[in-house]
């Protein structure tokens, strides 16, 4: 192979590598499930949730139970996540807006290059997600808990170390039931620290494809070099 097509090679493959650096944000759980991904029980307290603002007080959610109302209303549980709310029941929920609250680390990555992306359905209408108290401007219809999730991105507004996302949720008086829940599904990536002082992989790919650059560049002035004695 000769030197310009290999300098090709490696051009592709460190462009490859450095769009691919971004790691899992592991800290980031879906509603329902356990640390392990596991869906947990009907009636148990969410364990990576919490809601700061109910109209009775803060608390932790409960996973609704699936064999009781509000489903079969509901979108069906599983298989990644599940439904919480302010009960177990579904059904002694007033009338109010309700913030769910989940926390995720970055400690030991860039909060730069962080970004997440999901879905979301609510029970009733979603407000807003805010990312450490800036809402990004999503939010879900009325009948967002029996029509489908809703997606959402986000790519700014992260910081280093814990980071804060609240699910803002209001829910709509009934005549006698009111019902309220909160379903999500998400995940996220973002780019490592590097050592100080030393390069990231992908730094050294770039300079591997820049010395080739002046191999191919020398091997080529000599060859001009060349043809002009002999002319």
């Amino acid at each position: 192979m000769s030197a310009a097509r290999w300098l090709t090679v490696v051009a592709v493959v460190c462009l490859g590598a450095v769009q691919a650096r971004g790691d899992a944000i592991t800290t980031l759980y879906n509603t329902g499930v356990n640390t392990d991904g596991t869906l947990v029980p009907d009636g148990a307290t969410d364990p990576h949730y919490t809601l700061v603002t109910t109209p009775t007080g803060p608390t932790t959610p409960s996973v609704v139970n699936t064999g009781a109302f509000p489903f079969p209303l509901y979108l069906s549980d599983g298989p990644s996540s599940k439904w919480i709310g302010l009960t177990a029941d579904g059904h002694t929920a007033p009338e109010g807006d309700y913030v769910y609250r989940t926390t995720f680390d970055l400690t030991g990555m860039d909060p730069g290059t962080a970004s997440i992306g999901g879905k979301w359905a609510t029970d009733n209408n979603g407000v807003d997600i805010l990312i450490n108290g800036h809402g990004i401007g999503a939010t879900t219809p009325s009948l967002s808990y029996r029509m489908a999730f809703s997606d959402f991105n986000i790519t700014s507004g992260f910081a280093p170390g814990v980071n804060t996302l609240d699910f803002l949720v209001h829910n709509e008086a009934g005549s006698y039931f009111n019902p309220t829940g909160l379903r999500v599904e998400l995940s996220g990536t973002a780019e490592p620290f590097g050592l100080t002082g030393v390069p990231e992989p992908a730094s050294f790919a770039l300079w591997g494809v820049m010395a080739l650059a002046g191999l191919v560049g020398q091997r080529s002035r000599r060859r001009l070099l060349k043809a002009a004695r002999l002319a």
